[in-house]
């Protein structure tokens, strides 16, 4: 299989919406330097996959027996806990709320990272599809890091886009779409954490 198919895939796989997407929605919607802030926590987040491919350690991490069920509870409460803390920020007692983390622009940064870093299905993505398109005749590290390096840039690509356009969308000064997107987020974002935390129990 070629880099090109690896990469269509890559992009295929950014195009659906999952957790990375809502976060850095939500977070752009508050304003550019937050979305850019959280999106560059998330590409951080697919650097420490890479590299974790890279050395081998995200497949010997799934290949060690009772790993992956407890990863996933964990994934599922992260995402749960930034749902419930968009939902109480949006909420009408604090109408002034964005659905974001109090306090400096790197807690944005840290959201992002979190919430890829923990994302099972980016681990599953590194250590099982990445070494499909890996030719075992000739030097590994080299081509992972390569194809590391493709679903870095992508997702650098893809969401400075993503943040770029909801900006551009011109939005009521009040505040209540971002309100209402951020309650959506978080229902979303809760509703994904809990899911993937009932599919290891």
């Amino acid at each position: 299989m070629t880099w090109w198919t690896f990469t269509l895939l890559v992009w295929v796989s950014l195009l659906v919406p999952g957790p990375d997407f809502v976060v850095i929605t939500q977070a752009a919607l508050a304003g550019t330097g937050r979305g850019v802030r959280t999106a560059a926590g998330v590409v951080a987040g697919l650097c420490l996959h890479g590299i974790a491919a890279a050395a081998g350690l995200s497949a010997v991490l799934l290949s060690l027996p009772g790993v992956a069920g407890p990863l996933r509870v964990v994934g599922g409460g992260v995402l749960v806990w930034f749902g419930v803390s968009m939902l109480r920020t949006a909420s009408p007692a604090d109408p002034g709320g964005d659905g974001g983390p109090r306090g400096g622009g790197g807690r944005w940064f840290l959201r992002g990272l979190a919430v890829n870093a923990l994302n099972p299905k980016a681990l599953l993505f590194f250590a099982a599809v990445v070494p499909q398109f890996v030719d075992t005749s000739a030097p590994v590290l080299p081509q992972a890091a390569l194809l590391g390096a493709t679903v870095v840039v992508s997702g650098a690509l893809w969401w400075a886009l993503v943040v770029t356009l909801v900006r551009a969308v011109r939005l009521p000064a009040d505040g209540r779409v971002e309100r209402v997107a951020t309650r959506g987020g978080g229902a979303v974002l809760i509703a994904l954490g809990a899911l993937l935390a009932a599919r290891s129990l």
